[in-house]
Formats: structure tokens, sequence, C-alpha cells
């Protein structure tokens, strides 16, 4: 009985064909990428099966060996494009830079509010509100004086050694004591009401007008647009001057035809920041499952000609 094999999928780290074609496409990769004249965006094309991924993997060995300053970092597109491909991308790039951060805490709180910010969940807004005082509050207030005067009335009296008439100690007793007896009127009459969604409080007394600045941190699912992912990359990379990151963009060509044109229309945002940064950038694709996604539609109807 014979037995059966199976192939992996894996990329390999060697080159075993005769020839080492594959090995050599790496090192002039290797090459290039490290003259920092050069262009920061690659592209890689070959049919499927053809071994891009093992040319990457084999890039990823070369460049480690070459300087500790380099980091390849693969993000696959088909396994990110469900949702949203740009939300995802910082999300995980995000991941992997915290990571590099190690222990210095203030470098991670800045790529967290830089995700958080791009993702949608840190906001700040003003709200202003507007309310009256209530008469209650008003009345306590006034009672509040008239109690003051009456506690340092009956200190005083305390001190005479001429009787007092006992309804001057009463009036005082009274005076000392309408705070509360204010409190308890107002809790009696409000007791029921409510304010809002919430019961009626002591502590609704006092409302007034006010200016509030709310910084919220918040879950929802908003849409990343270029621009935040454009400054999201700028903001994180400019933190690490002294690593040079290479993205790989793999599995482009494996995506929907809409997910695809989307992506690749947004590939001009690492060209820019290739550019301007510490990063590189390598698109592996087909040509042909490109072009064939990228141009017009075949399933359009073509009007027929009239002789």
């Amino acid at each position: 009985m014979s037995r059966i094999s199976f192939q992996s999928e894996q990329p390999s780290e060697l080159d075993v064909f005769p020839g080492g074609s594959h090995g050599k496409v790496a090192t002039a990769i290797c090459d290039y990428v490290a003259d920092d004249q050069n262009s920061r965006v690659i592209g890689l094309d070959g049919e499927f099966g053809s071994g891009k991924s093992s040319i990457l993997k084999m890039l990823d060995l070369k460049l480690r060996g070459l300087d500790s300053k380099y980091k390849v970092w693969f993000f696959d597109c088909e396994q990110n494009y469900q949702g949203s491909i740009k939300s995802n991308f910082i999300e995980l790039f995000t991941d992997e830079l915290l990571e590099t951060a190690g222990t210095d805490d203030a470098i991670k709180k800045e790529l967290r509010d830089s995700r958080d910010k791009a993702l949608g969940r840190h906001f700040t807004y003003s709200k202003s509100t507007t309310s009256r005082v209530s008469a209650w509050a008003l009345l306590l207030v006034v009672t509040l004086f008239f109690s003051s005067s009456s506690f340092r009335e009956l200190f005083a009296l305390t001190k005479l050694k001429d009787p007092v008439p006992i309804w001057i100690y009463v009036l005082h007793v009274i005076s000392l004591l309408s705070p509360l007896i204010t409190l308890a009127c107002a809790w009696w009459q409000l007791k029921d009401t409510k304010v809002g969604d919430q019961p009626w409080s002591i502590f609704h007394l006092f409302k007034g007008g006010s200016d509030d600045t709310i910084t919220e941190k918040i879950q929802v699912a908003k849409e990343v647009t270029p621009l935040d992912l454009k400054r999201t990359l700028e903001a994180d990379l400019n933190l690490f001057k002294d690593t040079h990151y290479i993205v790989i963009l793999d599995n482009l060509d494996r995506l929907p035809k809409d997910s695809l044109r989307s992506v690749w229309s947004d590939l001009e945002i690492f060209t820019w920041a290739s550019a301007e940064n510490n990063l590189t950038t390598i698109v592996p694709f087909c040509s042909n499952k490109v072009a064939q996604y990228l141009g017009a539609d075949q399933d359009r109807t073509e009007s027929p000609l009239v002789s």
C-alpha cells in the first residue's frame, strides 16, 4: 500500500531549486532595500504558487542578518479583509509596535492614543447645559444665613447672667434648625418627582448652567479614512526612528474584487509614508489577477452594432 504524502503550503526558508533563483531574488531585494537612495515601495510579481512567500521569508532572514535595525512584518490581506482592512492594519501594526516598545510606557501610551484616535475610540466634545435654580435652593441659602446668626446668638445668650425670655430661645432654636426643616419640606414635596430618568434627590436642589468638556473612550465601528491611516503611520513611525520597518502586504491578489480595488487605491498612502519615513512596503501580487480585477467590469452588457 502506497503512502500518501501531502505538500506543505508554508513558505520555505531555503532555496532547494537548482540555480537558486528564489535566493537570488531575495538577495537582490535585500540589497535594494539596504540602499537608502532607492524607492521604498517594491512590487513582487508572480503567479500563484511561484514562491513569492518563500522569497519574502528568505528576505526576512537576510535583512535580520544584515542589520538589527530591520524588522519585517507581514500583514495578511486575505485574513483581515473582513470589516475594514485599514482598521485591522492599524490594530495589528500597533500591536507589533507595542511589542517593539518593550517597557517604555511613554511610547506605549502614545501608540495607544494614536490607535484609539484613528479608530474613533477617543474623542473630545463640549456640552453646554443651562438650567434654573429652584426656589427651594434659594430658601435653603436664606435659612443657612439665619441659622448661622442664631448659633452665634444662642452662644452669647448662654453667657448672660440676667434671665432671658423663653420665647427668644425657641425662636433662635427654630432659626438654627431652619435648614433641616427646609430640606425636610423639600424632600416631602418633591420625593415622587423625577429629574430626567432619575428619581429626585437632595442634590438636585443645586443645578446651574455649565460648559463641560468631556473626553470619552468608547468601542465603535468607525470607518477609517485614508487620512486617518496616513496620520497614524506618520505618528507611529516617528517614535521608532532607529528601526526600519519592512511591511509586506501579503496575499493581496487573493482578495475579492471590491476589496482588492479598495486596498490597491490605498497603496498611495504607503507610497507617501515610505518616502517620508523609515518604512519600506513590499507588495507581492499576481499581475494577471490584479489587472483582471482592476479592469472594466466584464459583466457589462455591450450594445450590439447596428449595420
